[in-house]
Order: C-alpha cells, then structure tokens, then sequence
C-alpha cells in the first residue's frame, strides 16, 4: 500500500487520536478529509485538516490527515444599565432624587450653592429636588411660622432682624436657612427654616428651606406651568398643585424682607412670591440642591 497517494478510510465509530507534537492525527476526521484546509466536526469538535502523513498501530500502517482542533469561538453580550437619576445619573424634571424627594429645577448652567461644604455639591450644582409630600409624617405639608416667638420659645424673633437670610436667588437658600437655624430661640415646632433642616429624607442632612428664587421654581413645577427657569420668570398660570403632592397654599421662602417679614411663594394662584409678617403660619416644603 502507498501511504503517499491513499486514504484509509476507517470504519469506526469512536474518534482515534495520535499525538503529533501538539497536534492529531485523527483517524475518523482524517478519513473523511477531501484536501487540506477543510474542516470537519466530530462528536461537536471541529478539525481543519493540514497534511497527510502515516502512523502505525500493531504491525499495520495507515494513512491519516493531520487534523487540528479549531478553538471554539465565543461571544460576549454588553448589557448597558442605566444609572438612573437617583443613582446619581443625569436628571430631569419630574425624576425622583437621591434624597428619595422630586426633581422640580434642573439649571441651564451648574450654580454655587452658598453655605454648602463637604461632601455637598458647591460650586457645581445642576438640580433641586423637593422632599416627598409625606416628610413630615402627615397627609400634608405642616403650617409653620418663619421664625419661633415668645409664645412658643421665649424668644422674640418675630421683630428680630436675622444675620445674613437675605439671599434671593437659585444657590442662597441653604445659607438663608443656617442663619435662621443660628438665631438662638428658633425651634423645629415653630420655624420652618429649623424644621426643613430638621429633615433627613433618604439619609441626606443638607435640606433647607429654599430662597424667595428656589420657590419660584417650586411654583412652576408644582403647577405645571411650563414656564422657562430663571427668576426673570415669575410663576404663573398652570393647574392645581394638588396633582403634584402640593397644597393649595402659601409656601415659606427662607428670605427675610424686612425684620419682621420675609418672603412666601403663593401656591393658590400661582402669583409673584409676597412678604408676610414672621408670625404668619402656612406651609412648609424642605428642598436640597445636588449635582
């Protein structure tokens, strides 16, 4: 028999293997092998044949091809997962917060949030999220007074200017709320700065109660106005703000107007923010800036 022009084709149904310095001669692939560079499948492996060459088993040599074994491809899936707004992702109006409240402002451009430090966001801040209507643990927001009195404290900060607590626009009202905290007499139960600070939703310490600005936005969100952001823009128009967890009602602002006044956003008619006097109790709403 010539082991150069001839094929042994073997008749078994097991795979035969001789080892070929790393390579195979396999004698049931190497039988079916037309010419080199074809490949075969057995048993779920697939060979590519190379070269014809001979091996002996007992006294008898046969004719193979030098068959090696094609790695077994394998692909791979990329699952892209969204990091939500919560998450810390990108947010938009309407998302739920990391401080497990509602995003109602997203800035144009990042704005400095005065006071802020830590692990708080500063000078680059993009949104505010307000805290979920149940944050006082009631069907709705508490009525508070801006500032403790007499009555309640033995204070009397209803006709006493506050250091500091005039900020006015978008980055102000958490500064606004530490020189309202700062004023001694004033207690949670009766100052809704104190109050909002008082708050720790979702395991954040940095809500406030937010500036004459901050609840411009608030209104705008809360009513569903569609209204641009910006306090060039004065909130108006829109729907009940019931539909979005608010009450029908005046919401305190942290900026003061005068000694025994400050700011208040007006929910009911969705109105330029107003002064009232400090002893005046209505709704109260913590908020915090992130980003």
């Amino acid at each position: 028999m010539k082991l150069v022009n001839k094929t042994v084709v073997i008749s078994t149904v097991l795979a035969i293997f001789f080892s070929l310095n790393g390579t195979f001669a396999h004698a049931q692939a190497g039988a079916n092998c037309p010419r080199a560079g074809q490949t075969r499948t057995i048993k779920g492996v697939s060979y590519i044949c190379t070269a014809k060459t001979s091996v002996k088993k007992g006294a008898k040599a046969r004719a193979v091809w030098v068959v090696s074994a094609i790695p077994a491809t394998t692909s791979s899936t990329t699952t892209t997962v969204k990091v939500t707004c919560a998450q810390g992702g990108v947010c938009a109006v309407g998302d739920s917060g990391p401080g497990g409240g509602i995003v109602f402002y997203v800035a144009p451009a990042p704005f400095t949030q005065i006071g802020a430090k830590d692990s708080m966001c500063t000078t680059s801040c993009k949104y505010l999220e307000a805290a979920p209507s149940t944050w006082s643990n009631a069907a709705f927001d508490p009525k508070i007074s801006w500032v403790s009195d007499y009555t309640t404290n033995f204070a009397n900060n209803w006709w006493t200017a506050v250091s500091g607590a005039d900020g006015v626009v978008v980055g102000t009202g958490y500064q606004n709320s530490l020189d309202i905290v700062a004023q001694a007499g004033n207690i949670a139960a009766s100052s809704a700065a104190v109050a909002s600070r008082a708050y720790a939703g979702g395991g954040k310490t940095d809500w406030f109660l937010g500036s004459r600005d901050e609840l411009n936005e608030l209104c705008k969100y809360a009513r569903k106005t569609g209204q641009a952001s910006g306090g060039a823009t004065v909130c108006a128009g829109g729907g009940s703000p019931s539909a979005r967890g608010f009450s029908s009602d005046y919401y305190w602002s942290s900026t003061e107007v005068a000694a025994d006044g400050a700011w208040f956003q007006d929910l009911i008619s969705a109105s330029a923010s107003a002064s009232a006097t400090k002893n005046f109790t209505t709704s109260v709403r913590p908020v915090r800036a992130f980003g």
